[in-house]
């Protein structure tokens, strides 16, 4: 499930129920805001009604002002999109200024960043403790694999860890899969299904021959692994169950799951 996070402030920005697997009505809102927020690209209005820019406010807070921080969960395209269109709604609906941040790398570093730690995606130090956050808001949020960060935020940190506000009114899934071009070639020249996991018994048949080599990948384009969800608990501890491949991980105490 997309997930909304929140932080409580001073005034309240604003509040969102859960929701439901996204309608034909939904699907039509968001090709109508995605036009919309290739429109503002010029400076224009999206609502007829907005709010001018010149009258928008910042928060006050504990004495400061400041606008109300967007967290971009991850720089792909639907968390680009569905935080412009938040920024927009807000700006132009409720009459806030709207400061976009990130993007992050994780849902994790969205959990940080909201609880106030001045280095959220530093996941040796998060920069943790600070009374005062100037993240706000995060959508597009994943968390249903980082409970247990979640968890430990709001133990460590409870009057600054985000509130999950719900569901933000569509589900997306993640997984692997064979493009079809390439299920095709492998059945086209042998049979061979690889949609079907018994066909990748290397004692039959040899898979990897219709899959790029290792080496034709550009490093480049490569994360290190510390700032990837190898650094998660949850994450690790499914690839031990699975693998049973002790050298391939390092047990530590991780007190921020990171």
């Amino acid at each position: 499930k997309h997930q909304f996070l929140g932080r409580d402030t001073t005034p309240k920005v604003c509040t969102v129920a859960s929701g439901h697997p996204a309608s034909p009505r939904v699907m039509c809102f968001f090709v109508a805001i995605l036009l919309c927020a290739n429109l503002a690209k010029s400076k224009a209005a999206c609502f007829p009604d907005a709010i001018p820019e010149s009258a928008l406010k910042d928060l006050v807070n504990l004495g400061a002002s400041y606008p109300i921080g967007l967290w971009n969960t991850g720089n792909y395209s639907a968390s680009n999109l569905i935080s412009r269109v938040v920024q927009i709604m807000i700006q132009e609906k409720l009459g806030y200024k709207v400061l976009l941040q990130g993007p992050g790398g994780l849902t994790q570093d969205a959990m940080f960043a909201l609880s106030g730690c001045t280095t959220p995606k530093d996941a040796n130090d998060r920069g943790c403790g600070s009374a005062r956050t100037y993240s706000h808001v995060a959508v597009e949020v994943w968390t249903a694999g980082y409970l247990k960060a979640l968890k430990w935020i709001q133990e460590q940190y409870p009057q600054m860890a985000p509130t999950n506000l719900g569901n933000i009114g569509y589900h997306g899934e993640s997984g692997l899969f064979v493009p079809s071009a390439v299920q095709s070639r492998a059945y086209d020249a042998e049979g061979v299904h690889l949609d079907f996991y018994r066909d990748y018994n290397v004692s039959w048949r040899t898979p990897g021959k219709y899959f790029s080599n290792p080496g034709d990948l550009d490093v480049s384009t490569l994360l290190p692994c510390i700032n990837t969800s190898l650094m998660t608990p949850e994450t690790m501890k499914t690839y031990l169950d699975v693998t049973g491949d002790l050298e391939g991980i390092e047990s530590r105490e991780s007190s921020a799951g990171a």
